[in-house]
């Protein structure tokens, strides 16, 4: 955990939320993922980006007008915003993970297929 953190810290700075643990107890989503929407609320995040919907259910996101959105909804919906910045920043991945845009893209769908998809439509 302690690499894991210091990356996020690396690479996160302007995203990285403290002072939220007196919010903990007020939320009441899934004990083990609490501290997560209190960071939310805290920071006054609209959208939680998870793969763990199921702890972040509509009646404990909504009085604190946050939602909870898979990442494949979330790229797809990124994609269709800004289609040039995401396709500069697939290839910019997996240029500096040294694959290709079909590697790329097989490995992000077992995740993500939706947006696997969009990444297989980039390359034609």
């Amino acid at each position: 955990m302690v690499h894991f953190e210091s990356e996020l810290r690396a690479h996160f700075v302007d995203a990285w939320v403290e002072g939220y643990n007196h919010l903990i107890a007020s939320v009441g989503n899934d004990p083990k993922d609490r501290h997560v929407l209190a960071a939310a609320v805290h920071s006054n995040t609209p959208v939680i980006v998870t793969f763990n919907l199921r702890h972040f259910r509509e009646e404990h996101l909504l009085p604190w007008g946050i939602t909870a959105v898979h990442p494949d909804r979330f790229l797809v919906s990124l994609h269709a915003q800004e289609p040039e910045l995401v396709r500069e920043k697939v290839q910019q991945q997996a240029e500096d993970r040294h694959r290709s845009l079909i590697q790329l893209g097989e490995i992000l769908r077992t995740t993500v297929p939706e947006f696997a998809r969009v990444i297989s439509a980039l390359r034609t």
